[in-house]
């Protein structure tokens, strides 16, 4: 198949193993998720009174205090990765998701490859163990959300 004279090929991205900062990634948003939810817990928590007087708080989430958390975690992703392809985590490890053609991450590709954490998390007693393994048999290292966004990490 021949090419055009002076035709540049679009850029790919390269399948490296960054397994180490993608879990060091994860953690880091993952801390700043919890952070959020002890935050909005202290905020929505309910205070129960002892019979010595102490007054405590229920770190806990229910009802609709619980519905707005998750939806601000969904967000925290789509809208960051979306935007820049990168969550805090992904900046502070040098990290970037970008389409598979080396292009800049769309807000579909974004939406797509954040709901299917869904899945990527399965078994809910192992966490991530779906996409892990995923990651580490895909030739480009793409979790299950990133081959139904087209999407891959590479390096910032």
């Amino acid at each position: 198949m021949g090419s055009e004279p002076g035709a540049v090929e679009p850029p790919t991205a390269t399948a490296e193993d960054l397994t180490g900062q993608r879990i060091a990634a994860a953690l880091i948003d993952l801390i700043l998720l919890a952070l959020l939810g002890a935050v909005m817990s202290a905020i929505f928590g309910a205070a129960s009174s002892s019979d010595e007087g102490v007054t405590h708080v229920s770190l806990n989430l229910s009802g609709g205090p619980f519905i707005l958390y998750v939806l601000l975690c969904f967000a925290y992703s789509i809208v960051l990765e979306a935007m820049t392809g990168q969550t805090i985590g992904k900046k502070l490890t040098g990290l970037r998701v970008v389409s598979v053609d080396g292009a800049a991450l769309k807000p579909p590709g974004a939406v797509v490859r954040n709901l299917l954490r869904l899945v990527d998390g399965f078994p809910y007693v192992l966490p991530y163990f779906a996409g892990f393994i995923c990651v580490l048999i895909s030739k480009k290292r793409q979790r299950l959300g990133d081959l139904a966004a087209g999407t891959v990490v590479v390096r910032a």
